[in-house]
């Protein structure tokens, strides 16, 4: 399962990088085109199962169902922890919003429900479009802590219906870092720029050393979650670009045993980023285009013709500071109707120019977030 999320997360990946800071959730994502693949049928199907991997195939287990679990689980395990450390919060939710009385194909609820657990509402789009927008805004910003609130602006009349996830994580460095000072950072055209950069000293950490690059994996408190953080052995764009090409087989290399524990004095930089796409474009240039347009065949979910999606938006938040990482991701859907579209001395480690990152499951392999940070 972990394989058929990262497989889409790189791909992604490559649609949406390029000048600036990048976050988004591969598995916010994923498990919303998880939930419309239960309700394509023919050649929107196969598109989108050649997208979502092996997993999608109706004969394969609920392995999404089951690893969503596992995920949220460390939260219950986490919250039995000692009151003086903070609980990892790790939380998922999915939901569906139809319109009042629309009809659905009988088995469509059922199967959604059976893969994911989403919650399921009615609104009415056609004759309240304003309060269904707020109902749904109500709902994102209840699962991801408020820090994404009025993810939609407005809703059509002419919408059938909504899918949506939210992903919220928050927790505590396993060694916590010093307060920020300022330092320099190095942007991609050689320009330096002054940043708060964080400090901390690390006894046992885990370093990898390849050709091209190094990573440095950064544990979260007591839990089976960390943040990876890849460098460029050169600096500039190029290089850059070269690492986020080889973006899968870096990231192979994670359960590689090169991997090394050192001893270090690690300098790096807090970080926040807010960003927000629209998906469309990109999970079209994936071979998507005709699936989610007006084109697409849906009748696993209605038996209206020419019903499509006009829009999937993914809003993503980090803030990463000396104390831990807070992280969330929103997508939604929207589905129109036919009228609508002792050491040795300390190693010291200066990370003070771009670097991709990612916030993994390191027990699964699942991809939570997966970033890059040109300019903190």
């Amino acid at each position: 399962m972990a394989t058929s999320v990262n497989a889409a997360a790189f791909a992604l990946h490559r649609e949406l990088t390029g000048q600036g800071n990048l976050l988004f959730s591969p598995l916010s994502v994923y498990c919303v085109l998880r939930l419309l693949y239960e309700g394509a049928r023919g050649e929107t199907r196969r598109a989108l199962g050649r997208l979502l991997g092996p997993d999608s195939a109706p004969a394969a287990p609920p392995d999404l169902r089951l690893l969503l679990e596992e995920l949220e689980s460390l939260t219950r395990s986490s919250e039995t922890e000692t009151r003086f450390a903070e609980p990892l919060d790790l939380r998922i939710a999915n939901g569906i919003w139809i319109q009042d009385t629309y009809p659905l194909v009988s088995g469509f609820l059922p199967s959604v429900r059976a893969v994911m657990d989403a919650d399921v509402a009615s609104l009415d789009f056609a004759g309240h479009p304003e309060r269904s927008c707020h109902e749904i805004n109500a709902w994102i910003a209840d699962r991801t802590r408020g820090r994404i609130s009025d993810m939609l602006s407005n809703i059509s009349p002419l919408t059938r219906a909504v899918i949506g996830n939210a992903v919220y994580f928050k927790a505590g460095w396993d060694e916590v870092f010093g307060e920020p000072a300022p330092g320099r950072f190095y942007r991609l055209d050689g320009s330096e720029t002054e940043v708060q950069m964080m400090r901390g000293h690390f006894s046992d950490l885990n370093l990898l050393e390849v050709d091209d690059f190094w990573a440095i994996e950064l544990p979260y408190r007591s839990r089976p979650v960390s943040m990876l953080l890849m460098i460029p052995r050169l600096p500039g764009a190029a290089a850059l670009t070269a690492l986020e090409r080889q973006y899968s087989h870096a990231w192979s290399l994670i359960r590689d045993p090169l991997w090394r524990r050192i001893d270090a004095m690690l300098t790096m930089p807090s970080f926040e980023i807010r960003e927000s796409y629209e998906l469309i474009p990109a999970l079209g240039r994936m071979g998507l285009g005709e699936a989610l347009g007006g084109a697409g065949d849906w009748s696993g979910i209605t038996e209206e013709k020419g019903v499509g999606f006009d829009r999937v938006q993914h809003d993503t938040y980090i803030k990463v500071d000396q104390f831990g990482t807070e992280a969330i991701a929103a997508t939604l859907a929207s589905m129109y109707g036919a009228a609508l579209e002792p050491p040795p001395e300390p190693r010291t480690i200066t990370i003070d120019r771009p670097f991709l990152f990612g916030i993994w499951h390191w027990t699964s392999g699942v991809i939570l977030f997966l970033g890059k940070v040109e300019n903190p």
